[in-house]
C-alpha cells in the first residue's frame, strides 16, 4: 500500500461488503514513520472501524484500530481504540472521541 498498490485491499472490501463501501476507502501512506493509514465511511454499528494504522516496526507489523461503539446515556457518539502487537496480541487503549483521522493519527504516534 505504500507504493500504491491497493489492489487486494480494495477487491476484498468489494467482495465482503460492497464496491460503493470500497470506493470510499482512503489510504494515507506516512512513508517516514512506514506507516499506511486507512481510512473508511463512517461506521454504521459498533465494531467497524473509522480507521486503521499499520505501521512496520522491527520488521514486523502493528495494528492499530478507530472503532465505533455504544454510546451510554446522554454522551456523544465515541469511538475505541484498539490494535494488535506483531506476537498477536491484542490491545484496548479506551474510549476517544475524535473527529478526524489526523486527531486518531498523532494520538497513536505520540502515545503508543
Amino acid at each position: 500500500m505504500m507504493n500504491g498498490q491497493t489492489e487486494q485491499l480494495i477487491a476484498a472490501a468489494t467482495e465482503v461488503v460492497s464496491a460503493n463501501y470500497a470506493d470510499q476507502i482512503s489510504i494515507l501512506p506516512y512513508r517516514d514513520e512506514e506507516a499506511v493509514l486507512l481510512i473508511f465511511a463512517q461506521p454504521k454499528r459498533p465494531p467497524n472501524c473509522y480507521f486503521v494504522l499499520i505501521q512496520k516496526t522491527n520488521g514486523t507489523f502493528i495494528y492499530r484500530t478507530y472503532e465505533r461503539t455504544f454510546t451510554f446515556g446522554e454522551d456523544k457518539d465515541v469511538g475505541v481504540v484498539g490494535g494488535w502487537q506483531a506476537d498477536g496480541s491484542h490491545l484496548n487503549m479506551g474510549a476517544r472521541d475524535y473527529s478526524d483521522y489526523q486527531s486518531f493519527y498523532d494520538d497513536i504516534m505520540a502515545n503508543h
